[in-house]
């Protein structure tokens, strides 16, 4: 008998996609949305990667004190401390954190090789070919 996990509209035959012992990168998802911010982190945890959760921006500030992940997924707008806010003081600490930003309204601000945009619903295979790509070009930065 075949299970079926159902995520947002898509479904995954558990057989197809195992997840893998290898931990390809730390990935805090940040977003006010528990059922986005669980597929998320579920389908990346699924693919061999290590997440943390914060419900918003506050959360994952208090994170980012005392952690250091490979890349951040964000919403723009939740409550307290909004993705804008959270993108503004990461920034200031490290111009170059891959972030990408999952969001419904997206600003007009152009992608750039450590921050892409992308509106709300993102596809979970698409998520994961940006992550990765992400994460490869920090790691050929930080390598050089």
């Amino acid at each position: 008998m075949i299970s079926i996990i159902l995520v947002l509209k898509k479904i995954y035959i558990p057989s197809l996609y195992q997840p893998t012992m290898e931990n390809l990168g730390k990935i805090l998802v940040v977003e006010d949305n528990y059922r986005w911010r669980d597929a998320m982190a579920d389908f990346l945890n699924l693919k061999g990667y290590e997440t943390i959760q914060a419900g918003d921006g506050v959360d994952a500030l208090r994170y980012l004190d005392k952690n250091s992940p490979d890349l951040m997924i964000t919403d723009i707008y939740m409550p307290e401390v909004g993705g804008d806010e959270l993108i503004r003081r990461v920034r200031a600490a490290d111009k170059t954190f891959p972030i990408i930003v999952v969001a419904a309204l997206i600003p007009e601000i152009k992608d750039s090789n450590s921050l892409i945009y992308r509106r709300k619903p993102i596809e979970l295979d698409e998520l994961e070919i940006l992550v990765k790509g992400m994460l490869a070009k920090s790691r050929a930065t930080s390598s050089a």
